[in-house]
């Protein structure tokens, strides 16, 4: 007898299936065979029925699937769960090297609370739906090689516009398999999440949505607690993460916090939204290196709070629109960096502000930024705080004549630098620098229609003797002293 290649393969998969499944759990002998090659020919796997899992939440599943898998890593085929079974199994181990294909509505339910899934091959998810139901103990053979970015529905989480279910489990869920798993970023789909517990984050574990058009995480408890809460330790620092493209929103005004730090470090924060907080992004200790990126602060009471050693921040080409506070500097820190045409726009308080009895800034740069139509000043929000370096350079302040007379105060520093602005309808007076502070320049900076704009200097005058050199006033009052040329 001549037989086709095809036909060969196929009796020769049926064979080797058969062979890792036990007797007790085979049914006969030919009807197993022709399933095993009829799920391999036309769906590319394995199913698990064919191995003798019933899928239907009750029937103990344990040794079909390890059967299915023996028979994978023999033939090289996944292992298909069908749409819409749910396979109630116990300790199970998902071999390297294999694939587990699970179609809409298919999910593994631990026979016992604790029961261990040990992922060592991959998982390849065909819809949106919750694959593990809960109670599962996650595990890896091979901590050091991380699993692949997760969807929170694969938990149980849901994105919904019209209902308004709890995902708060769903992310805690998501969570220790992430850690177990040494997986990197919970994924979000397009919708709306809702939380009434803080998302609790104490590994290197980010979030990624769809944009902050798409995605939105929802804080609903009447509570200040955070809505994420980052928890490291100073023995474990955590770092190297990403939070992007989704937005972060409280149910309360004023009642939350969006994002609060303690001790994660080179975090990158990037097109997240915040809205209606207390606080919006609050770095509370030992938060360095963030780099917060093209994200957007709206109606937050005070947009950003950076704490103590949030060394080495940059904040770039973000917006800071309304609220009472945009970035309030507390404690010391070492080179915050502000810049890249980010912009504050109707902050009713202070745009940029430090105080503390312990703050020191060591290097503060403000750089190529936009300040309109904002209300309070730039600098020392009591006559404690210093700053030892700043840079006040190529900005664009328009339309600040606000509840200060005041645009710059510097109460304590040195090494100060205003230089390459352009200010027009500011506020009463420039600058507020007292003696006490030393190593000032005031250089290159277009003054447009600005009442009584030097009355805070030194000397009543825009001379050198008040540190400013080659700036340029047009219809601006109460000018007194010289200008050097321009």
């Amino acid at each position: 007898m001549i037989l086709s290649r095809r036909a060969v393969l196929t009796e020769g998969l049926a064979v080797n299936a058969l062979a890792a499944v036990p007797m007790a759990a085979a049914k006969s002998g030919t009807r197993q065979a022709n399933e095993i090659a009829e799920s391999a020919q036309l769906t590319g796997g394995l199913s698990a029925e064919a191995f003798g899992a019933g899928g239907d939440g009750e029937t103990d599943d344990t040794s079909a699937l390890r059967s299915a898998f023996a028979a994978a890593i023999q033939s090289g085929r996944p292992v298909v769960l069908k749409s819409g079974a749910t396979y109630r199994i116990d300790d199970l181990r998902i071999p390297s090297g294999t694939m587990l294909v699970v179609e809409p509505g298919a999910s593994l339910k631990p026979a016992r609370p604790g029961a261990q899934l040990r992922i060592d091959g991959t998982i390849s998810s065909q819809g949106n739906g919750q694959i593990f139901r809960a109670g599962w103990q996650f595990a890896k053979t091979d901590i050091l090689d991380g699993y692949e970015d997760v969807p929170l529905e694969w938990f149980g989480g849901l994105a919904s516009w019209s209902e308004k279910p709890d995902s708060s489990e769903a992310f805690s869920y998501a969570l220790r398999f992430c850690s177990a798993m040494r997986s990197r970023t919970i994924l979000l789909s397009n919708g709306c999440y809702f939380v009434t517990k803080p998302i609790i984050i104490s590994a290197a574990i980010g979030i990624r949505g769809r944009g902050i058009q798409s995605t939105f995480l929802f804080g609903r408890a009447n509570t200040r607690a955070p809505v994420i809460e980052l928890v490291g330790t100073r023995a474990l620092g955590i770092s190297y993460i990403a939070f992007s493209d989704f937005a972060i929103m409280a149910s309360e005004p004023t009642m939350r916090i969006g994002i609060r730090s303690n001790v994660f470090t080179h975090v990158t924060l990037a097109r997240v939204d915040f809205r209606n907080f207390s606080v919006g992004l609050h770095l509370a200790e030992e938060s360095y290196s963030w780099k917060i990126d093209d994200c957007r602060f709206l109606d937050n009471t005070t947009h950003i709070d950076l704490g103590t050693n949030a060394n080495n921040t940059v904040i770039s080409a973000c917006q800071f629109l309304h609220g009472k506070c945009g970035i309030h500097l507390t404690g010391s820190s070492n080179s915050v960096t502000i810049g890249q045409e980010t912009n504050f726009e109707g902050i009713d308080g202070n745009p940029v502000v430090w105080s503390g009895t312990d703050t020191e800034i060591i290097k503060l740069a403000i750089l190529d930024c936009r300040f309109e139509k904002c209300r309070g000043f730039v600098g020392s929000g009591d006559a404690v705080a210093s700053v030892a370096s700043l840079s006040f350079e190529r900005n664009f302040v328009a339309d600040n004549s606000g509840s200060s007379d005041i645009y710059l105060k510097i109460a304590r520093g040195r090494n100060i630098v205003i230089a390459g602005n352009y200010f027009e309808r500011a506020n009463k007076a420039l600058v507020d620098i007292p003696p006490a502070v030393t190593q000032v320049t005031i250089r290159d900076n277009d003054l447009v229609r600005i009442p009584n704009i030097n009355a805070a200097t030194v000397t009543g005058g825009l001379a050198k003797s008040d540190g400013f050199a080659r700036s340029r006033a047009y219809n601006c009052s109460g000018v007194r002293g010289s200008l050097d040329p321009a």
